[in-house]
């Protein structure tokens, strides 16, 4: 910012927010601006999971108070009906399974993307148990992400991607576990079949 003359406005010092669960999925969050422009206060639902996306969603409300300081015309309730109705396609996406089973799809990739997935899986699983599916990609860093994922993982199961030549094979991802849990994991190397188990 300093380098492009921006003015630099941050999450804690000009604006912030606070973050709940809603009670059945995604988010109440209550912003608030502190720092001119940065004037709105609001508190709204919004249908995704996890403080990371309250986070986004406070940063996108400070970009439209900057906005609107800079004379662009932006109608509070369409802010407000924008955010109730905002998707992420593959980021702790829910789905209702038979049984009473809830299936999480993340697409994780990252050392803080995992971290919010386990955030997230921390303070939903209410006791029940966890299975978790993982495959990943040999430029990623497999043995950090499965560090924080094994203490969640009442079971693990770890398979490969398709149509992706940067796969880590599940036997390479196997190796990298500590040597207590090598006999424990399933290796399936079809994804579909490791979601059905």
């Amino acid at each position: 910012a300093k380098q492009q003359a921006a003015e630099l406005f941050q999450v804690g010092r000009d604006f912030d927010y606070q973050h709940q669960p809603a009670d059945h999925w995604g988010s109440r969050v209550q912003y608030q601006g502190k720092t001119p422009p940065l004037t709105e206060n609001a508190s709204f639902a919004l249908p995704l999971e996890g403080q990371h996306q309250a986070h986004n969603a406070a940063v996108a409300l400070s970009i439209v108070d900057v906005l609107r300081d800079r004379s662009v015309s932006i109608d509070a309730k369409a802010v407000l009906r924008g955010l109730s109705a905002v998707q992420c396609p593959g980021r702790l996406e829910r789905y209702e399974l038979p049984d009473q089973v809830t299936a999480i799809v993340d697409s994780a990739h990252n050392i803080d993307s995992i971290n919010a997935l386990c955030r997230c899986l921390n303070e939903r699983s209410q006791g029940r148990a966890i299975a978790i599916v993982f495959a990943t990609s040999r430029d990623k860093d497999a043995a950090s992400m499965l560090e924080q994922l094994i203490p969640l993982a009442d079971h693990l199961v770890l398979t490969q991607f398709l149509g992706n030549p940067r796969f880590l094979s599940p036997d390479q991802l196997r190796r990298l576990l500590p040597a207590s849990m090598t006999e424990s994991v399933q290796v399936v190397q079809q994804p579909v079949q490791a979601c059905t188990l």
